[in-house]
């Protein structure tokens, strides 16, 4: 990461308050003005940037248990696939979220390869990576790592990686969100970051998983590039939507399989994939919620998601979709491999994920999506050829 400078007037100091075994604190600078390009991050700040409220973790006296004020979240469409190598670019407001309400930064370190800065979004949380775009064929991206930021900067800086058909690295547009839950959100849902892919089973760390239901989630791997996350508790009345990402400094990348639930728990089947399209161990971020967004955002605006599961049908309306508000959602075939979501939504200010589901070797990803024409979604086959398949799309903004 190059260094960073935080001395403008929307990182101001901030308030510091006490409330039990709650350390929290409140910024009170307004967000900066619209705005884009190069930042100046050369030297360091003379005092550490302001957090707001759930930005701490706390414990509860009693247990141990995980509590977080609010939830803390953000999300980057990175639209200048090509800015130049070694620069912060502010992302404009229209592409970027952050629930600080501040900007968030992206830094291009060299072909295909992206750091992305979320300022004052605490750790512990989960990220997605979805590529973008019809003009790299079946491009598509994963994250590299996401850790916290310098102490000086606060935050997490997420690395993202892109890569074409042949597994070069390429410039591409892509959507990155980070999400953090919230004790007090309203949101049902949880995450697992699966870091060991070959061990048979296991339990992640508490820093590496959520469970609005409390309980502990779980990762079995049942074959090669094949794994089962049990998330107890949330397998509700059905529906739910999931989305996965890759992560780690290969190639590899993943896509939803299947979710079922026994009674009141949950079990999510992923896979995983080698460039060339061959089964794979690979570590993996994943996110499942249900009547809510990826973000895990009570207030964020155009917040759903759908499965599309008849790839051959011309036009049908999927069964399994939310969208806050309600609305019809209409999934069209508009050709072999492209299809079109038409949502009841704005979607101007928003993210979209889309990830392939079943268990084929076939990757999707959002081509564009606007209010008026919906999400646009490509399925390829690893060889970059388009090919009818069953996607995920789950959308979120916030105002």
């Amino acid at each position: 990461m190059q260094a960073r400078r935080l001395t403008t007037a929307w990182l101001a100091a901030g308030v510091l308050a006490a409330s039990g075994a709650l350390v929290l604190t409140t910024i009170v600078s307004p967000a900066p003005a619209h705005g884009d390009g190069p930042v100046d991050f050369s030297t360091p700040p003379s005092e550490p940037p302001p957090w707001r409220p759930g930005s701490f973790k706390a414990r509860e006296a009693s247990g141990g248990v995980k509590m977080y004020p609010e939830p803390d979240h953000g999300f980057v469409l990175s639209a200048a696939a090509e800015t130049p190598v070694g620069a912060w670019h502010r992302v404009p407001d229209a592409h970027s979220g952050n629930s600080l309400g501040v900007p968030n930064f992206v830094l291009r370190t060299g072909v295909g390869r992206y750091d992305v800065w979320f300022p004052g979004l605490p750790p512990e949380g989960a990220v997605l990576v979805t590529a973008t775009g019809a003009a790299d064929g079946g491009a598509y991206c994963k994250a590299v790592r996401w850790t916290p930021s310098p102490p000086a900067f606060g935050g997490i800086d997420a690395t993202v990686a892109c890569f074409d058909v042949a597994g070069a690295a390429v410039n591409t547009t892509f959507v990155v969100s980070y999400s953090h839950p919230g004790a007090d959100a309203a949101t049902t849902g949880g995450y697992v970051r699966a870091g060991r892919p070959t061990e048979p089973s296991y339990r992640p760390s508490e820093a590496d998983q959520h469970n609005s239901a409390g309980g502990s989630n779980t990762v079995v791997r049942t074959a090669p590039g094949s794994y089962v996350v049990h998330l107890p508790g949330l397998g509700g009345a059905g529906g739910g939507h999931a989305q996965v990402t890759a992560y780690g400094d290969t190639r590899d990348w993943c896509k939803v399989e299947r979710w079922d639930r026994a009674g009141a728990d949950l079990s999510v089947g992923v896979r995983c994939f080698s460039r060339a399209g061959a089964a794979a161990d690979a570590p993996f971020s994943l996110i499942f919620v249900r009547d809510t967004n990826v973000l895990l955002a009570p207030a964020a605006t155009a917040s759903g998601y759908v499965l599309a599961d008849q790839p051959e049908t011309a036009t049908y309306p999927p069964s399994n979709a939310y969208v806050l508000g309600g609305g019809a959602v209409v999934a069209e075939r508009v050709g072999t491999g492209s299809y079109r979501l038409r949502l009841p939504v704005d979607l101007a200010r928003a993210m979209v994920h889309v990830v392939a589901f079943g268990a084929t070797n076939v990757r999707c990803k959002p081509v564009s999506w606007t209010g008026a024409d919906g999400v646009r979604v490509g399925c390829h086959q690893v060889d970059g050829s388009l090919v009818d398949s069953a996607y995920l799309v789950a959308f979120a903004g916030l105002a």
